[in-house]
């Protein structure tokens, strides 16, 4: 048996979701293990409405958007990240406009964040509108950089049903993805993601395993702004169409530590790519 079909026979939505159980059964572990080493906080110390203890904020703003990739660092405990954004893609005639995609992240630990999402509305040139799902997860910081040793971390995470069946699927998605990353020089990084999702077939009424990956540079310019560039592909099962492979380039600005804006611009490398996709967005920490 290959490798994909023991996969294909191995990760169905039941497994998957059972996966993802016990992602975060181990996350709710980290989280009494990391309240139990926590570090004691100054300066901007207290307790946010969550009963959360707030760390002093050392870093500025280290946000999931624009990449296609996720950062590879969670949260600072105690602190909540809003990042939104705006898409726009064109495909063969087909004009798609996607917002605002919205992203709520929680620092519930040193090394866990609580994270609520929705994929804003859709309006397509084609008459395909609505709104998009909802998105529940977590972030588990497994492993920080020192040495040879890269940042990673483990994001298990639920799709919800919550949109319309226009333009997206009416079942529950479960998917983990896996991001990994490590400074090259003090101005310049490498990353990569490797996502495993299940994602419903309207055809079929089952579940399909849909794969992606991406490798991601990302370079200052100066010290409030940064650019990336990154390729990206996403590889489904039969049914569910052909795999894509796009690239992109983006650029974030800090108007402080705490607010970040940010743009992006891609394009496909094959025809079941779309052709055209830029985008920009907003983030604030506090």
């Amino acid at each position: 048996m290959t490798l994909l079909e023991m996969m294909e026979h191995s990760f169905t939505p039941l497994s998957i979701g059972g996966c993802l159980c016990a992602a975060m059964l181990c996350s709710a572990v980290l989280l009494i293990d990391a309240v139990a080493a926590a570090e004691p906080a100054s300066g901007n110390s207290g307790y946010n409405f969550l009963g959360v203890r707030k760390v002093p904020l050392e870093k500025p703003i280290t946000t999931d958007r624009p990449s296609f990739g996720d950062a590879t660092v969670t949260v600072p405990s105690g602190h909540f990240l809003f990042e939104s954004g705006y898409r726009y893609g064109h495909d063969e005639g087909d004009s798609v406009h996607n917002g605002p995609v919205l992203l709520l992240r929680s620092g519930l630990a040193r090394n866990l964040e609580l994270r609520l999402g929705w994929d804003g509305y859709v309006h397509s040139s084609n008459n395909r509108q609505g709104f998009g799902n909802t998105r529940v997860g977590l972030k588990v910081q497994a492993l920080r950089e020192q040495g040879l040793t890269p940042n990673l971390v483990v994001i298990p995470e639920f799709v919800l049903p919550t949109g319309d069946k226009e333009v997206v699927a009416d079942e529950v998605e479960p998917m983990v993805r896996m991001a990994w990353g490590h400074s090259l020089t003090p101005s310049t990084a490498i990353s990569g993601n490797f996502n495993v999702a299940a994602r419903a077939d309207t055809n079929s009424g089952r579940h399909r395993l849909v794969y992606a990956a991406s490798l991601w540079m990302g370079f200052a310019l100066s010290t409030r702004v940064s650019g990336y560039v990154e390729y990206f592909g996403i590889f489904r099962e039969s049914g569910l169409g052909r795999d894509t492979h796009s690239v992109d380039s983006g650029v974030a600005y800090l108007v402080s530590n705490r607010l970040q804006l940010d743009a992006f611009v891609g394009a496909g490398l094959n025809d079941a790519a779309q052709d055209v996709f830029a985008g920009a967005g907003i983030s604030h920490l506090w």
